[in-house]
């Protein structure tokens, strides 16, 4: 089944534009949602998954973001319900617009908090910048806040400050080994596979370290883009994680390669 079930609104838009006889411009355009960061809400026994809301066009690399938003998805056998967090928006399904940061990159609880991080793209950098909010208030806009310029946390989001620069699919978690958090991502536009630490989620967080290369997918583009660890497989305290990521292998077929890397100390 679909991951991300279309709206009646999204089904009709993509069967008009992708007709033989397209009636509206432009041709060839599709709606499209692009899953992002998973948490456990284990109070409300439910996944919270971040998604994009995309404007495909025909050609390379040719998409224009509307926003960004959650579903909560309570049964396997079910799909995802997206969670509307303003009834009275064009588009309330969308927590974040199109000119906002795209919270959805990597997320994780602490303290009954949610923490996520958006990241954008910037030239060849993807800055990335911090949310929180209280995880029984996750659907109020208005219970966000933001880590601010001033090194404080705000309402403000647009003096949201950079906290660290990684790719807009990465995972971060906290490594018990390390006694730090770690950030897990890929190169941008690259095969490398990056770490960077820090003692708090605000930073600073270090210096980027290639932990290993990715084997190059067989395409034109020669770059992975979603290189992440699951902590949750980790052993013994952190010592030793697990990193996945996909690389095309041929025309629409993908293989999913998993990497284990012992961590030291420095």
């Amino acid at each position: 089944m679909e991951l991300f079930p279309f709206t009646p609104e999204e089904h009709a838009f993509n069967r008009d534009h992708q007709a033989a006889n397209c009636p509206v411009q432009p041709c060839g355009a599709r709606w499209a949602l692009w899953p992002g960061a998973v948490i456990s809400d284990t109070v409300d026994n439910r996944l919270l998954l971040f998604f994009k809301k995309v404007l495909v066009k025909p050609g390379f690399l040719n998409f224009q973001t509307a926003g960004h938003g959650m579903a909560a998805w309570r049964r396997f056998d079910e799909a995802p319900e997206r969670i509307r967090h303003d009834p009275g928006e064009n588009r309330p399904e969308l927590m974040f617009g199109k000119n906002e940061p795209a919270f959805g990159s990597a997320a994780m609880i602490v303290n009954s908090m949610v923490y996520v991080f958006g990241c954008c793209l910037d030239g060849d950098a993807k800055p990335c910048r911090l949310a929180r909010v209280p995880l029984a208030n996750v659907a109020d806009r208005g219970a966000w806040e933001f880590y601010g310029a001033s090194q404080k946390w705000q309402k403000e989001i647009d003096d949201s400050k950079v906290v660290l620069e990684g790719n807009d699919m990465m995972s971060v978690s906290y490594n018990s080994h390390l006694e730090r958090y770690l950030a897990v991502y890929s190169q941008p536009m690259g095969t490398g596979v990056m770490f960077r630490t820090a003692k708090k989620l605000e930073g600073p967080w270090s210096k980027p370290l290639k932990a290993f290369d990715a084997m190059p997918p067989l395409n034109a583009i020669g770059w992975i883009y979603d290189a992440m660890e699951h902590p949750e497989y980790a052993r013994d305290n952190g010592r030793m994680i697990y990193i996945t990521y996909s690389r095309q292998t041929g025309p629409l077929t993908f293989e999913m390669r998993l990497v284990a890397v012992m961590l030291r100390k420095s």
